[in-house]
């Protein structure tokens, strides 16, 4: 009975051993072979090379970024093969320069500990050859004497031999000693390259089944946070004549974990973690979008709003949690939710640094109108506009500008596409060439007191002068006061046929002056007012000034 049983144990043995398949376990460490960066955040590809057999194959991916995120992991096998599941995990690896400087200390800390043990072996050995000597010195029996020469030839021998063996035996300890000391050191050294050298890393298995043995190629790639791009543009007008040039370009980053060495890149507008619920439309609502307005600010640039303060505040407040954990601050700015991409020519290489590098996307040659807008109540230059038809093709996201006038860098402008219009403009800075001049005259101008009532006059001229050698067209702006108070009364007495903004009291003229030439307008207004009022006539502004 008991041989019985023993035959079907060892039978349903053999059966199981025959039916269970062992896992083909294949390790790789791929280097990642393109990347799409997001405004924020990166989709990290790479092409694995696989040798499969027949049944179960785990995949065990290393060397992946640390804070990867397990839920945009994507693996795609061809139809042949199967993937049955996909396990993350984090790991501790040895990687990077550090690690290769720690394979050098241990392979010097194995040289010392092998000569600090040739050390102590010829110590042994001399101990045991100086026993044997002492062991030996008698010379002759209790009855037996030794004449003197015998006496003397053993006595110098055996003097020298133990005067060699403990001065051989004092050399090897103090070389002991020096290289224990040394490999003390080399261990300290050693100790702290391992925990510098050891980095964060992930680890991917994939369990993938297969009928028949292949070599395949598997496309794999996941979602990191710590990356992103900016846009920034070089804008250079040459001259008023020709065509601009703009050269697009981004700054973009990786702080992943691990290094992107020449790879190929794509920068995306989109969000990498999308998920894969029907999007939502929600109502539509215009609002007056001051974006295309131009806003004199006080480094002498127009430059254009894209959001009103209570928006930024807000935005402010919703992003600040996640920017607490940046190593990169970030900014937030509006793009088209259609999202676009740009594939990147060249191959580039990002360490992990968290530094920001020059990706270069596209250089545009682009036909422009240009025009001049002065403000000379506030600054006494003209400033270069250019105007840009046809931009929305070149899927622009708002940005910082570097320009560059008759190949001289003039300063930095923001470049902001999301406005409303066919027309995109972009300040290039002052022209010196053109002349702007202000001048109060007094001859028209007074201060009266009539009855409980004062009456203050003012006549401004405005002339611009064209000292280029082709014409162009000027926009004159300035302004009148508007009265907030009904005992304050003002009267327009001229504006030379100007546009009146009657809410805002703007005043705009256009012109189109010869080289040479000078073109003059007048603004004149009357302001009454209680004598027991104080009025400022003049726009003052703050500025910083030493205070001792």
């Amino acid at each position: 009975m008991k041989k019985n049983m023993l035959l079907i144990l060892v039978s349903i043995l053999f059966s199981s051993g025959i039916y269970a398949q062992k896992e083909n376990i294949i390790k790789v460490s791929p280097d990642v072979n393109n990347v799409i960066i997001y405004l924020t955040g990166a989709q990290v590809r790479y092409k694995i090379q696989a040798s499969l057999l027949p049944g179960r194959n785990l995949l065990e991916i290393k060397g992946l970024a640390p804070n990867l995120d397990p839920s945009s992991i994507r693996i795609t096998a061809d139809e042949k093969s199967t993937v049955l599941s996909v396990t993350h995990k984090k790991t501790s690896e040895l990687v990077g320069s550090e690690a290769a400087k720690l394979d050098i200390v241990n392979d010097s800390i194995k040289l010392i500990t092998k000569k600090i043990n040739l050390i102590n072996d010829e110590k042994n050995s001399l101990t045991i050859q100086k026993d044997l000597l002492l062991k030996n010195l008698s010379l002759g029996g209790q009855n037996t004497g030794v004449n003197f020469l015998d006496l003397q030839k053993a006595s110098d021998y055996y003097q020298a031999k133990v005067f060699e063996i403990n001065k051989r035996f004092s050399e090897l300890t103090a070389d002991a000693d020096m290289q224990t000391a040394t490999l003390a050191k080399l261990q300290l050294k050693s100790d702290k390259l391992m925990v510098t050298s050891k980095t964060q890393l992930s680890e991917v298995s994939v369990l993938i089944i297969t009928e028949n043995a292949q070599n395949t190629t598997l496309e794999f790639s996941y979602v990191v946070r710590e990356a992103g791009w900016m846009p920034y543009y070089d804008l250079k007008c040459e001259d008023i004549n020709k065509p601009l040039k703009l050269n697009y370009r981004a700054k973009a980053y990786n702080n992943c974990g691990i290094d992107w060495k020449d790879v190929a890149l794509t920068l995306s507008t989109a969000d990498p973690l999308l998920d894969i619920n029907l999007p939502a439309i929600q109502t539509w609502y215009l609002y007056n979008y001051n974006g295309g307005q131009l806003k004199y600010d006080k480094g002498g640039y127009f430059q254009q709003n894209n959001a009103n303060v209570s928006d930024l505040e807000y935005q402010n407040k919703e992003e600040s949690k996640y920017q607490q954990h940046q190593a990169v601050q970030t900014k937030q700015i509006e793009v088209p939710e259609l999202s676009f991409n740009f594939p990147i020519k060249s191959r580039y290489t990002l360490p992990s640094n968290a530094q920001p590098y020059i990706v270069d996307i596209d250089e545009y040659s682009l036909a422009a109108s240009y025009r001049y807008v002065c403000v000379p109540v506030a600054e006494k230059s003209a400033f270069l506009l250019a105007c840009i038809s046809d931009w929305e093709e070149l899927n622009l996201v708002e940005g910082n500008a570097n320009i560059y006038l008759n190949g001289t860098y003039v300063g930095q402008s923001y470049l902001n596409p999301n406005e409303i219009s066919d027309t995109l403009q972009v300040s290039l800075g002052r022209d010196s060439r053109i002349q702007v001049d202000r001048v109060k005259m007094k001859d028209y101008s007074s201060k009266v007191l009539i009855g409980s009532k004062r009456k203050a006059t003012f006549v401004y001229e405005i002339s611009v002068k064209n000292n280029r050698t082709t014409p162009i067209v000027v926009e004159i702006q300035d302004q009148v006061p508007v009265s907030s108070n009904q005992e304050i009364e003002v009267t327009i007495d001229q504006v030379s046929e100007a546009q009146h903004d009657i809410a805002t009291g703007l005043l705009k003229w256009n012109f189109t002056i010869e080289p040479g030439k000078v073109q003059t307008v007048k603004l004149g207004y009357t302001v009454k007012y209680p004598k027991t009022v104080t009025l400022q006539f003049r726009k003052m502004k703050a500025i910083n000034c030493p205070s001792f």
